[in-house]
């Protein structure tokens, strides 16, 4: 490769990587994301609807995922309870216990 190309074949290099990186970070605006609040409440109304059609450890599962994922929440403290709560009805009385 002649020498007076290189300084052009460098450029056109860094150029090309930068518009892959840019194009890598671009996100998609248009994503519905909900915020975190209604995403915990989406994951505590599922479980709370697991449980009314009694599934019993299922809801508990799923009471202690929102409590997994959101752990400083109000709803945290609900889905503890709740968990509790499920394994209760479910007689599994030392899970509800350790659930506690």
């Amino acid at each position: 490769m002649p020498a007076n190309l290189r300084p052009h074949m460098l450029r056109l290099t860094l150029a090309c990587a930068l518009a892959a990186c840019l194009a890598a970070c671009a996100g998609d605006k248009d994503k519905d994301e909900l915020p975190p609040d209604e995403v915990v409440e989406s994951l505590y109304n599922k479980a709370a609807d697991t449980l009314d059609k009694g599934e019993y450890t299922e809801a508990a599962k799923q009471f202690a995922e929102v409590e997994r994922q959101h752990p400083y929440s109000q709803w945290a403290t609900k889905a503890q309870v709740m968990e509790a709560f499920s394994y209760y009805q479910n007689t599994d009385y030392d899970e509800a216990v350790t659930a506690l």
